[in-house]
């Protein structure tokens, strides 16, 4: 029998050894009383069967009033376990396993913790510690991933880094892994992280959440277990967990692509690239949904990575310049050559799609400094002429931008090509959207300039129902982004003309040092906010990239394109003898005051009696205006910052009249508008949805009589048009 004797402390420390009965081996143990509970028992109990032997052990517990509890443990023999014999049993060894044993967890705390934070952390401290785990989760997690977990708390920052999280695999080879997520100040919402782990193919089996009290600020532990798709090695879980931390920064996006990592084995900015192209295939009008183009990678992971070593071959500074094109014909003709087995047609067409527009891409910043950053988008510079899916025409040059939080395009159908750059409402087809506004400008501008240029943004984090300062704030960032992303990858020029190439950016064109933007819906005044960029970037163009700003011409104020067209007005109506301005005439329009062309135009004559107009935001009916009124409100609302149809008096309209959202899902129609659009008298509904109501404002007598006077204006978001009835 052994017997272990407490020390003041309260903790066994000396062992007397007592000959012990030939069928089994017995100790008795005091300890603490508040130290012994069930899970002491058992830890000391295995410690017995692997020290002394033996298969079972039994146990009598004494816990009366005193602060000691007395323990005697019986170790017997079994069938398929002897008791070692006495002599062989290391007692000081015993009694020091015993006494870890019979550690609480805070005991064991105290030590991990010295051992984690070094000797600057005092004892009595570490204790306190202790007590910021809640008992929950000391039943779960060891002294030791407690240390660790503090360690990790601690290096979070309220501001720069309020979050990280720790992944680890539970056996090599296993299935399942354990993701803790570490939340300083506010608690982590669970509809949030679930979404973006099934994003990777990962299945949430367990989680648990603790609260860490007592400490400067709150903090959280959030325990996952998730099950994967399959055996993964380190080095995959470091790639996942890189991951998971670029979506949780808002780097990457939650979408099915994630699952690149585990089946492809690779990074979150490699899979960037493929997701970039993918949007791209969209914004071209593939007929591909984005879920296909998802499952085509998925299916063919092999390709997928093929794809990404095909473009690192071609753009990556690293490859030394006499082996890139050797490495990229090889890259490609291995990218060829395993798309021709592929099974599936669909799969088929996307991965070409994929291999056409590397092949047509001859630009990138995909390598620069810092990749993945929070300011810097990807760009990508295409051929669209040498890739067949583009719609006709075909710029000669296009930057396709992509981010979490912007996308966007910039068109060039020449070197020397300049244009506006547009914030779109158009998530699904803003390309669409710009390239209808450059077909405009080459018929607009066919007798000034053969060629332009034409951009677009959209800000893909800007909720429906935000305030409009916060919209504009949000545009104003991405505007900056968005400008970064062009300049990334566009030559500079020396006061010689001689132009250099980006650093770190691989080109397969020749030097194309022009860059030149302009103001379009949305941006009017952001042109010192793109030279502000222009001269960040060392741009050689500094004050001059961005035409108009406080060094430049005010396009707006000085309404250069409106009175332009106004010419063509005033021409149209002299030629059947009416001069309009003196003459009243009604008419109706695409836009509202805000816009340059639009806003301009309606204010050139107070003799416009302007009975209809809808922008992408509202539809404005007012039947029959009175002319002078209506152009002093127009005017107010012309200089009235950001301002929209909605903004109009509706005291001034006249009897009838109305301003509606587009998103109603009904418009009711008063008998001075029935009268005003020329509705048939065969027309009995009394409402009309708001796209019915815009075709037949499009199809009034406004619209169409002295038709000749319709004018295509592109500082809308469709076409700003007038239709004009004398």
């Amino acid at each position: 029998m052994t017997s272990f004797q407490p020390t003041p402390q309260g903790k066994p420390t000396q062992m007397s050894p007592i000959r012990a009965a030939d069928p089994f081996v017995s100790c008795i143990l005091y300890m603490p009383r508040d130290h012994y509970n069930t899970a002491v028992r058992e830890r000391i109990s295995n410690v017995l069967i692997n020290h002394v032997g033996g298969s079972s052990v039994e146990f009598t517990a004494r816990l009366g009033e005193q602060r000691t509890a007395q323990v005697r443990f019986v170790v017997r023999p079994g069938p398929n376990g002897a008791l070692n014999d006495q002599a062989d049993i290391d007692t000081d060894q015993l009694e020091e396993l015993v006494g870890r044993a019979a550690q609480s967890w805070q005991d064991e705390f105290v030590i991990a913790a010295r051992d984690e934070f070094g000797d600057t952390l005092g004892a009595v401290d570490a204790r306190k510690l202790a007590h910021v785990f809640p008992l929950a989760y000391q039943a779960e997690n060891t002294a030791c991933t407690a240390a660790c977990d503090l360690r990790r708390i601690e290096n979070l920052t309220p501001t720069d880094g309020p979050w990280s999280l720790h992944l680890t695999q539970h056996a090599i080879g296993a299935v399942k892994a354990r993701l803790k997520i570490y939340s300083l100040r506010s608690p982590v919402e669970l509809s949030d992280v679930l979404p973006m782990l099934a994003s990777f193919g990962l299945d949430v089996t367990e989680e648990r959440a603790y609260e860490l009290s007592d400490l400067a600020d709150a903090a959280f532990v959030y325990d996952f277990t998730l099950r994967l798709s399959g055996p993964v090695d380190r080095d995959h879980l470091n790639l996942l967990e890189a991951a998971i931390v670029a979506v949780r920064n808002e780097l990457s996006e939650a979408d099915g692509f994630n699952r690149l990592v585990l089946q492809a084995g690779l990074s979150w900015p490699q899979i960037s690239v493929l997701r970039a192209y993918a949007k791209y295939m969209r914004q071209i009008g593939s007929p591909f949904a984005p879920e296909s183009i998802e499952d085509a990678l998925h299916r063919n992971a092999g390709v997928a990575r093929l794809l990404v070593a095909g473009f690192v071959a071609k753009f990556d500074p690293a490859v030394p310049a006499g082996e890139r094109l050797a490495r990229v014909d090889e890259a490609m003709s291995r990218l060829s050559d395993a798309i021709d087995v592929v099974d599936s047609l669909d799969h088929d067409r996307i991965l070409r799609s994929y291999a056409s527009m590397i092949e047509a891409t001859d630009r990138t910043n995909h390598f620069k400094e810092e990749p993945g950053s929070a300011g810097r988008c990807l760009a990508l510079k295409l051929r669209p002429t040498a890739i067949p899916d583009t719609p006709a025409p075909r710029p000669r040059f296009e930057v396709f931008v992509h981010s979490p939080r912007v996308e966007g395009v910039h068109m060039r159908f020449g070197p020397i090509a300049r244009g506006g750059l547009r914030w779109s409402d158009r998530r699904d087809d803003f390309r669409t959207e710009v390239l209808g506004l450059a077909k405009a400008q080459m018929v607009k501008n066919s007798l000034i300039v053969p060629v332009g240029a034409k951009g677009g943004f959209f800000c893909k984090k800007i909720p429906d129902a935000a305030p409009h300062a916060a919209a504009v704030a949000e545009a104003t960032e991405c505007y900056k982004l968005f400008i970064a992303a062009l300049l990334d990858i566009t030559d500079n020029a020396n006061s010689e003309g001689a132009a250099s190439h980006p650093a770190r950016v691989v080109c397969h064109d020749p030097a194309d040092p022009y860059l030149v933007v302009a103001a379009d819906k949305g941006t009017a005044s952001f042109s010192d906010i793109a030279n502000g960029v222009s001269a960040a970037y060392r741009f050689w163009l500094d004050d001059a990239f961005a035409s108009g700003g406080s060094a430049g011409f005010d396009h707006k104020k000085m309404g250069i394109t409106a009175r332009g067209a106004w010419q063509s007005v005033q021409r149209h109506f002299r030629e059947i003898g009416i001069n309009c301005q003196t003459t009243a005439f009604s008419c109706v329009g695409i836009g509202d005051m805000s816009g340059d062309v639009f806003g301009n135009g309606m204010l050139l004559s107070q003799h416009i009696k302007l009975v209809a107009a809808f922008d992408h935001r509202h539809i404005f009916i007012d039947p029959n205006p009175n002319p002078r009124v209506a152009s002093s409100e127009r005017r107010r609302l012309y200089e009235t910052r950001g301002s929209t149809w909605a903004d109009y008096d509706p005291a001034l309209l006249s009897t009838g009249g109305g301003i509606f959202s587009r998103k109603a899902k009904s418009i009711p129609l008063t008998p001075d508008m029935r009268q005003s659009l020329s509705l048939p008298t065969e027309f009995t509904r009394t409402s009309l949805t708001p796209d019915e109501l815009i075709r037949a404002i499009t199809h009034s007598r406004c619209a169409h009589e002295s038709s000749k006077t319709t004018t295509a204006l592109d500082n809308c978001s469709v076409h700003e048009t007038t239709g004009i009835r004398g």
